[in-house]
C-alpha cells in the first residue's frame, strides 16, 4: 500500500480532513508521482536550494493552499 492509500485512509476516517497534494501545482507536467519533478515550471526554477522554493513558486502554492483551507473552513 502507498503513502498516497495510507493518507486517504487516515482522513477518510477523521471527519473534516482535508488532503493538500501540491505536486501538480509544482509540477505540471508530470502525470505520475513516480516520476521526478523537473527543476523549472515553464522556465522559472522551482526551487531556491535543495529545501526551498522559488519566492514565485510558494506564492503559487500559497494561493492554492489559501483555496483549500477556505474551502475546507466552509465545510465545518
Amino acid at each position: 500500500m502507498g503513502a498516497a492509500e495510507v493518507e486517504a485512509r487516515v482522513a477518510d476516517a477523521n471527519t473534516g480532513t482535508v488532503l493538500y497534494d501540491p505536486f501538480p501545482l509544482l509540477c505540471p507536467s508530470v502525470k505520475d508521482h513516480a516520476d521526478t519533478c523537473p527543476l523549472t515550471n515553464n522556465g522559472d526554477s522551482i526551487y531556491l536550494d535543495s529545501w526551498h522554493l522559488t519566492r514565485s513558486e510558494s506564492l503559487l502554492l500559497a494561493r492554492s493552499l489559501a483555496e483549500v483551507i477556505h474551502a475546507a473552513a466552509g465545510r465545518r
